[in-house]
């Protein structure tokens, strides 16, 4: 959509005098910008990227990575988790506000200090 826009307003730019059209693009450019849709009602696009689990994976196993790097992150995961639980512990946060702190559950964090 904002090729589109610029397309447009590189064509209304080609005449050699401005006009109300060229004005118009701009505004509908600066509008998309900012993450709106002006066409079908006023939606709100965010201006973020994120990919889903499934795309990263993809990714890594296109470009020559593990079939089983999800396994491998799993792990590294948990590991990270029982290290910041421990730490959390030894801050003085008993397993209800280290759940609180992690916003998971008490089980789950003692599923973690039990290894």
């Amino acid at each position: 959509m904002l090729m589109a826009e610029l397309e447009a307003i590189s064509q209304r730019l080609k005449g050699h005098e401005p006009s109300w059209e060229l004005v118009y693009g701009l505004f509908r450019l600066s509008i998309r910008l900012t993450g709106y849709d002006y066409v079908g009602g006023a939606r709100c696009h965010t201006a973020i990227y994120y990919q889903s689990r499934n795309q990263y994976y993809t990714g890594v196993i296109l470009g020559g990575g593990d079939v089983m790097q999800d396994y491998y992150d799993h792990k590294n995961t948990v590991a990270v988790q029982r290290k910041v639980v421990e730490n959390l512990k030894q801050q003085g946060l008993d397993d209800f506000m280290t759940a609180l702190v992690l916003n998971t559950t008490e089980y789950k964090i003692k599923q973690l200090r039990s290894g």
